[in-house]
């Protein structure tokens, strides 16, 4: 994770340390505390499950609420919002940004806009007003690939995307093209979805430079195969499928997968299996 003054320097969650440190020379590196973290994530989640049973995690540290239908209980939209960020801020002592809006989409819009520390609401009246001027990659879906196209084809800003004839679209991007339109337009009737029971299992690892030793990546993927299977036991999951993902100094990800005959959470068959997906993987140095 990176601070607000550390990404005026191009630092940004998920960089490499070392790269960190090259761009910006006179940071602060602190080690993660992920028990410290998920502690008060439990908290935070424990007080906006207060207000709503509809709750949607994101990540460790941001959710989707639908308040609809609470309001007679709680006040309005705006109400709760601002009684879980007041709560947020006394019993756990951390700032919270809130974006209000019409649908999920608006929402995480409104939050963006409103970092850090704030409070956004995206009124239905507003919608074409705060939404048009914004660039294209403002939309969920559109990375550095797909925006590179758009600007190639003139469309830089959501108001260009949202008024653009269907059929020009679908050439550029396929049958996401009507997606993105809509988006643009500001709608999005995707609901607020509670978690479901998990589906899978992982942990990764983050070192602080690059490692190309195969010795150093199968030790580390040992490790990472004992807390797999220690977590899967303990939980009475087993799985069939097994996923190994690499991620490079240049951010190119590679995922390899292996299904085997029968279910497992041994810890050692997990582990003989990531090193033969590993051995599939050209690891230059």
């Amino acid at each position: 994770a990176a601070s607000y003054e550390a990404r005026k320097y191009g630092v940004h969650a998920g960089m490499p340390i070392w790269e960190a440190r090259q761009k910006c020379h006179e940071g602060i590196f602190i080690p993660s505390q992920m028990n410290k973290y998920l502690e008060a994530s439990k908290k935070f989640f424990q007080i906006c499950s207060t207000y709503t049973p509809l709750i949607e995690p994101l990540s460790v540290d941001e959710l989707f609420l639908d308040v609809s239908g609470c309001e007679s209980l709680f006040g309005s939209s705006e109400c709760i919002g601002r009684k879980i960020k007041e709560r947020v801020y006394q019993e756990l002592e951390l700032k919270v940004s809130v974006g209000i809006a019409e649908n999920k989409f608006l929402a995480k819009i409104a939050t963006n806009l409103g970092k850090p520390d704030g409070f956004y609401i995206i009124s239905s009246k507003d919608i074409q007003k705060i939404l048009y001027p914004l660039p294209v990659s403002s939309l969920w879906g559109i990375g550095k690939k797909t925006e590179e196209l758009l600007k190639k084809s003139g469309i830089y800003q959501i108001e260009q995307l949202a008024k653009m004839p269907d059929s020009i679209l679908e050439n550029l991007l396929g049958k996401n093209g009507k997606k993105m339109k809509l988006l643009a337009q500001g709608i999005d009737e995707s609901p607020v979805t509670p978690p479901s029971t998990a589906k899978s299992i992982g942990k990764e690892t983050t070192f602080g430079t690059n490692i190309t030793e195969k010795a150093i990546l199968i030790k580390e993927l040992l490790k990472i195969s004992q807390m797999v299977g220690y977590i899967a036991r303990k939980k009475g999951y087993k799985g069939r499928t097994i996923t190994l993902k690499i991620r490079f100094h240049n951010f190119i990800t590679l995922n390899k997968s292996m299904t085997l005959e029968n279910s497992t959470n041994i810890d050692d068959l997990i582990f003989k299996t990531v090193v033969k997906l590993l051995d599939k993987i050209k690891i230059k140095k």
